[in-house]
């Protein structure tokens, strides 16, 4: 196998969460050059990996959007891979996986879409083979390569000599809070970040909030709301940096907790529609929190519920509570 291309678009969580099969195809062809296609603006949070020998950034906003895409799979086909390994499952990702032509063509068994690919898997891991841990099902994808799961840590490159640090200086540990949602169903009310920040200024704490462009209303109203710092919009770079300098991070099912796994920065996350135990880690410097209710998880990106309870049900007083007890545990930031 000398040349891998493996396919991850989006989200930042997502992209990440592939890095320990990345890591496993490294070991396995140590010599073959292994790429990774993903969308442009996420491009920098994996630069530098000794698992990638080059990083593909995909334009995904370019317009004409159908000539960027027959470009994007002529510049594919031409790289003549042995092996093409699609995680993202879109109708996008699929062709490009077929006109690549590759011989070993290996992605997930999709609807209108898995006779594109010459190895096709579920998309689930099995339950009768244990926990389905978001990173382990994309083994399921190479097993017939001989290639099994076994170190699942999420990886990120080594910050370069002399990186600043973004966060508020000051006395006290260092809250960062990252409240935006990619799905309504998954967000905390801004009120209730309000308060817990509040709370957690009281007790001396500093708290620094940060997001995308596109949460920059959230973030206005939950600082205005509690007196949080607001870190200018970050690029990657500077959401990573502050992230391995907090002390602690609070956010929901995002992609921002998936970097603090990364880089071993204790968090908190707050659960509702998304299930645990396939999107967080068993680590007990990253527990959860959600409220055991029938409708819980749903995999609903909106909530039908009236008060929508699996998430509002969560109290700032508890998410404190929770965030007071995890620095004051033994060995605690």
């Amino acid at each position: 196998m000398r040349r891998i291309l493996v396919l991850r678009f989006r989200a930042l969580g997502d992209v990440l969460l592939a890095t320990p099969l990345l890591a496993a195809l490294r070991r396995r062809y140590p010599h073959a050059r292994i790429d990774y296609l993903v969308d442009a603006p996420l491009a920098p949070l994996l630069a530098g990996s000794p698992d990638i020998d080059r990083l593909l950034a995909y334009p995904r906003r370019a317009r004409p959007r159908w000539l960027s895409d027959l470009r994007w799979a002529l510049r594919l086909r031409r790289e003549r891979y042995d092996l093409l390994l699609d995680l993202q499952g879109s109708g996008t990702s699929a062709l490009f996986t077929l006109f690549s032509g590759a011989p070993r063509r290996h992605g997930y068994r999709v609807r209108h879409r898995h006779y594109f690919y010459t190895l096709k898997a579920e998309r689930g891991w099995p339950a009768a083979r244990g926990r389905p841990y978001a990173p382990i099902n994309h083994f399921l994808l190479v097993e017939s390569l001989g290639i099994a799961p076994g170190d699942l840590s999420l990886r990120l490159p080594s910050p370069p000599p002399g990186a600043p640090d973004p966060l508020p200086a000051g006395p006290g540990p260092c809250l960062l809070v990252a409240p935006g949602a990619t799905w309504s169903a998954k967000q905390w009310p801004a009120a209730h970040y309000a308060a817990l920040v509040r709370d957690r200024r009281a007790a001396g704490w500093r708290v620094a909030l940060m997001g995308a462009p596109a949460e920059a209303a959230l973030l206005a109203e939950i600082a205005a709301g509690s007196g949080a710092t607001v870190l200018a919009t970050p690029a990657i770079a500077t959401m990573v940096a502050a992230i391995r300098h907090a002390d602690l991070l609070l956010s929901g099912d995002s992609g921002a907790r998936h970097v603090a796994v990364a880089l071993g920065t204790p968090s908190l996350a707050l659960f509702g529609p998304s299930d645990p135990q396939i999107w967080s880690v068993l680590d007990a410097r990253h527990p959860w929190l959600r409220r055991e209710l029938a409708c819980s998880p749903c995999g609903l990106t909106r909530c039908p519920v009236a008060g929508h309870p699996c998430m509002n049900g969560l109290t700032p007083t508890e998410v404190s509570a929770r965030l007071a007890a995890m620095h004051a545990e033994p060995g605690g930031p």
